[in-house]
Formats: C-alpha cells, sequence, structure tokens
C-alpha cells in the first residue's frame, strides 16, 4: 500500500478516506490542537466553516519556491488535519521553523504530548530534518500501518 496506492495527490481518493476514517476512528485531535479530527464531520456539532483544515505539512508555498511539482506537493502524505487559524500562522513557513515555534510556545514541558500527537497523526518525529522525498516514504509507511490497525481493530 504505502507506494502503490499511497502515492497521489487525488484528495478523494478511497486511500485518504480510510486514513482519515482511521483519525477519527481513534479519536484523533488535530494535530496542536485540543479538538478532535470527527468535529470537521459531525452535524450535530456546529462549527464555523473551515474551524478545522487540511494542512500541507511541508507548506505548499515552501516547497514551490524549492521547485517541488504540484503532484509531489499534494501528496497525501504531505496532508493532515489542523485548526485553520494554526494553519494560517504557519503559512508558507519552513517545516523546522514553524514546528520549533510551536513546541517551544505550546509544548515546553509537554514533549510526549506532542510526540504522541505526531505518532498519531503518522509523522516521522524528526520530519522537519528529513528531505521532502525521504518525509514522503517514511509517512506512507506509517499511515499505512495507521489504516491497517484501524481494520484490524475492526
Amino acid at each position: 500500500m504505502p507506494n502503490d496506492i499511497l502515492v497521489t495527490s487525488n484528495t478523494i481518493s478511497p486511500v485518504v478516506n480510510a486514513f482519515f476514517a482511521s483519525l477519527i476512528y481513534n479519536g484523533t485531535k488535530a494535530l496542536f490542537s485540543d479538538r478532535k479530527v470527527s468535529d470537521l464531520y459531525d452535524p450535530s456539532i456546529k462549527i464555523r466553516k473551515n474551524s478545522l483544515d487540511k494542512h500541507h505539512i511541508f507548506p505548499k508555498e515552501y516547497l514551490k519556491k524549492q521547485g517541488v511539482d504540484l503532484t509531489q506537493i499534494n501528496q497525501i502524505a504531505n496532508l493532515t488535519y489542523l485548526e485553520y487559524i494554526d494553519n494560517i500562522k504557519i503559512s508558507d513557513s519552513e517545516p523546522k521553523s514553524y514546528y520549533t515555534e510551536i513546541k517551544s510556545k505550546y509544548y515546553s514541558n509537554k514533549e510526549l504530548v506532542l510526540e504522541n500527537a505526531l505518532k498519531e497523526h503518522g509523522i516521522p518525529n524528526d520530519f522537519y530534518e528529513m528531505e521532502y522525498s525521504v518525509f514522503l516514504t517514511e509517512r506512507r509507511k506509517k499511515i499505512a500501518m495507521l489504516i491497517k490497525e484501524m481494520y484490524g481493530n475492526i
């Protein structure tokens, strides 16, 4: 699965739906947030449009400036959920820059909480140090494992 199916930028593919379903099934919170991803999909919860947003872990404009092709930028492995306001703050920042700022501002004494959040989203702990292509490969493997674990528990 990681190499054959997850190498896509089609955000309505069955695989991306399975991944996002695994986040909901596991009660995962949006990255860097206390709000659950399931809040986005729950029709009984009235939330402001775009309060949760799909986020490029390696920001789109940052990668464009690096000369990365749009189909590589929009890979499923580069997406997760983030609160809209956090997504705006991150904007086109370099991953190491925004991650360091978030870590020091909100997680200075809660590193295990942050590491667990990354794990729940299938994001390597040192993603910000990786070359983008290596990050995509590693994240695909982690997404595949999250999907496999979810279906193994159903």
